[in-house]
């Protein structure tokens, strides 16, 4: 699907965007501030996931989220309101003037070495963390009438919106510095594509976005930070540094919820989760595997190397990895590049040494 604004017909120039941006800060000036802006704050924390997630305004989005982690740390945010109906939307609000087209249109980011490549490598963060903003709001709205959920579930979700709300601003921040802005670039919308495809079960959500997807972005992520300081470019470098950390964190969580929801359904966890990758995944699990900041999640080998399809001439000396036992001959290949819904996922593993964060 390819979005266009009739304000830009195409490709923008950088001031453009740049100049758009600047006015999606916050301004002091009161008689610029929307209708929205008068409103007064969510009285719920269910509430702040329904605005968040229909506001269009990134900068909106990120400040809305701070303000609900500051509220809810202070235990000032109740869940939700017993009377109060919360549907969470097929699509979130995402900025109009953004072009939006299909993955593999992308700009190419390359190695980072030129400016160009290593603003088009920044934006590409932007835009995923912008999405991710989304996504952390989205478990918790869609979600929130699953069975064996406690605050302890939407506390942990709601500091991974605030993690990605900063990541969002920093990045915002330094394409900024960089003489670019978010929005300079066209983006796809593969990410959210994967989050409607599990959309049914939170167990499928917390996999493929939240563990394969994110534990994805703890593999190609070193790389980026590395390629990053070769180009000289030491500030993003710390940045991404800084990130990566955190990411680490967010697929613990997605660990950490997806055992607890198994044990409560009394299902075998690992198998499960093997189940479920097979079947909603599109594309192999690929190695190299970032075996340390995986383990450091708790997302040890047993639940991920059974799930790679080694291709022949990938065997070399190298350590063998289990084949899944249960994969008849006949069966579909898990190696099949599929492009139909889960665009992102085979766009991501192909491009993974490329550089770049894959979630």
């Amino acid at each position: 699907r390819e979005r266009r604004s009739p304000l830009t017909n195409g490709a923008r120039p950088v001031e453009h965007a740049l100049i758009i941006f600047l006015l999606a800060l916050p301004q002091q000036d009161k008689t610029r501030q929307s209708p929205m802006d008068t409103k007064a704050p969510p009285d719920t924390l269910l509430a702040y996931a329904s605005r968040v997630l229909r506001e269009a305004n990134l900068a909106k989005k990120a400040a809305w989220t701070r303000e609900a982690y500051a509220r809810w740390k202070k235990g000032d945010l109740p869940t939700r309101d017993t009377g109060e109906d919360y549907v969470a939307p097929d699509y979130p609000g995402r900025p109009k003037d953004v072009e939006v087209v299909a993955p593999g249109r992308t700009a190419r980011r390359g190695k980072g070495g030129s400016l160009e490549k290593r603003i088009a490598m920044l934006h590409s963060f932007a835009h995923i963390e912008s999405m991710a903003i989304d996504l952390s709001w989205d478990i918790i709205l869609r979600f929130h009438g699953a069975e064996h959920l406690t605050d302890e579930f939407f506390g942990d979700w709601l500091k991974v919106a605030w993690d990605e709300a900063r990541h969002f601003e920093m990045w915002a921040s330094r394409l900024v510095e960089l003489g670019s802005a978010y929005g300079a670039l066209a983006v796809h919308d593969g990410l959210w594509e994967s989050a409607i495809e599990s959309k049914e079960s939170l167990l499928d959500r917390l996999c493929i976005i939240h563990m394969v997807h994110e534990a994805r972005g703890l593999d190609v992520t070193p790389k980026s930070i590395q390629r990053l300081k070769s180009a000289g470019d030491k500030k993003s470098a710390a940045l991404l540094q800084e990130i990566y950390e955190d990411e680490i964190t967010h697929v613990e969580a997605g660990v950490k919820w997806f055992k607890i929801l198994c044990k409560a359904k009394n299902v075998d966890t690992i198998q499960t989760f093997h189940d479920t990758v097979r079947s909603k995944f599109n594309g192999p699990l690929k190695p190299p595997f970032n075996t340390a900041a995986r383990d450091k999640a708790g997302f040890t080998e047993d639940w991920y190397l059974p799930l790679v399809v080694r291709k022949p001439q990938d065997a070399g000396g190298a350590r063998p990895i289990r084949k899944p036992a249960d994969q008849a001959p006949n069966k579909k290949a898990q190696g099949t590049d599929s492009r139909s819904t889960v665009q992102c996922q085979a766009e991501a593993h192909q491009k993974e040494q490329k550089g770049g964060i894959a979630r």
